[in-house]
């Protein structure tokens, strides 16, 4: 019988935090549930960690490995290629569900029958490397702005929603496995690698369920992918909204003016966390800052006079004065 559920774990040189993924995963109801790790070529102990969980573990886990290490969008398409399940549940091996998790989604599922469910998450700070003890948990964080606990249809407010809080990873949203379908993948060899796929997801979606409930704890560490920064990721985090808006308006041309802005305001805070890095790094050239001042004006589709009537109709116009001198 064909799972109802896929939970995909990409694993590369995380030994300190797999157990407790893993912990976190099996202590969940898990009939009807498959559950896929990836492995990218670690260099460490988690291989040998995972297989021995899956050895012993009551419940089924395919471990799967690359021959050699391509990155995480790239394990997250091979994990994808072997889904069996009617949803779609990415988990990153240094995070953690939450205790009936995986139930609460099951109700979710019988009850609305969603393509998409979007939860929400808490911080998890620990202050040893090997991550067994408790750590300290922050405040419920929303990763959607709108009504709770209904199914709803309306794709623009999806979008809205989406944008308004700004939090695009894959693991806060599970997906009917039918969107993905054989077109969207992650794009390998990039970082922020939800930023494209999210919203195109999203697009695919007829309908969608918002539980603001904690799912998922993000566990925030140092040494993590995305903790240092390099002019790789500056240009990936840069162009990760490429398109989007095109696309969305090619669907939805009548999109409300408001609607626009929210993303405006989101590809804003990418630009100043764009210009940070760079004076971190001394890359701040008057040709690197002219050159992802051109990509923001690409993908808002909008010019410096049009930006600036969109904050004055609609936004902060503090957070567009801190940002100016990038615009």
């Amino acid at each position: 019988m064909r799972p109802w559920l896929s939970i995909l774990i990409p694993v590369f040189d995380v030994e300190p935090y797999l157990a407790p993924c893993l912990s976190s995963v099996l202590a969940q109801r898990l009939d009807g549930v498959e559950i896929i790790a990836v492995d990218d070529r670690s260099t460490d102990g988690s291989l040998a960690l995972l297989e021995a969980a899956a050895a012993r573990s009551p419940h089924p886990i395919r471990v799967v490995r690359h021959e050699v290490n391509r990155g995480i969008s790239a394990v997250r398409n091979t994990a994808l290629e072997a889904a069996t399940g009617r949803y779609i549940w990415f988990l990153d091996s240094d995070d953690a569900l939450t205790e009936g998790a995986v139930a609460r989604l099951r109700a979710v599922v019988d009850s609305h029958s969603p393509d998409l469910v979007l939860c929400d998450f808490e911080k998890w700070v620990t202050a040893s490397q090997t991550a067994e003890g408790g750590g300290a948990l922050g405040p419920r964080i929303a990763s959607f702005d709108g009504p709770p606990n209904m199914r709803l249809t309306d794709a623009e407010s999806l979008f809205a929603g989406l944008y308004a809080e700004g939090r695009l990873h894959a693991w806060s949203k599970i997906a009917r496995r039918e969107i993905w379908s054989t077109d969207l993948r992650f794009p390998e060899g990039r970082y922020f690698e939800d930023m494209a796929t999210t919203p195109r997801l999203a697009l695919r979606a007829r309908s969608y369920v918002y539980v603001p409930e904690v799912w998922v704890r993000y566990r925030q560490r140092a040494g993590s992918i995305l903790s240092v920064p390099s002019l790789r990721k500056i240009g990936d985090m840069a162009v990760g909204v490429a398109g989007v808006l095109d696309a969305w308006l090619g669907a939805h041309p009548d999109m409300d003016p408001r609607t626009r802005f929210l993303f405006t305001r989101y590809c804003v805070r990418i630009l100043g966390f764009t210009m940070k890095d760079l004076r971190t790094l001394g890359e701040a050239t008057e040709e690197r800052v002219a050159h992802y001042r051109r990509l923001f004006y690409a993908n808002t589709c909008l010019t410096r006079a049009s930006l600036v009537a969109q904050y004055l109709r609609y936004g902060n116009i503090l957070r567009l004065v801190r940002h100016w001198r990038y615009l």
